[in-house]
């Protein structure tokens, strides 16, 4: 999923930034330094054996 596709995105920015234990403004921030940094696309992945979500 491209960055600024996320960024865009209001309830997927709250289910990842929940599953990855940040506040979403805390999310958004770091995805922004990424960006600055050159990162593009993000890569979600399924744990299987976790059946919390």
């Amino acid at each position: 999923m491209r960055i600024d596709e996320l960024l865009e995105n209001d309830k997927a920015l709250d289910i990842v930034s929940k599953s990855l234990g940040y506040s979403k403004e805390q999310f958004i921030e770091e995805l922004h330094k990424a960006q600055t940094s050159g990162l593009e696309y993000i890569k979600f992945e399924v744990d299987e054996n976790n059946n919390d979500q």
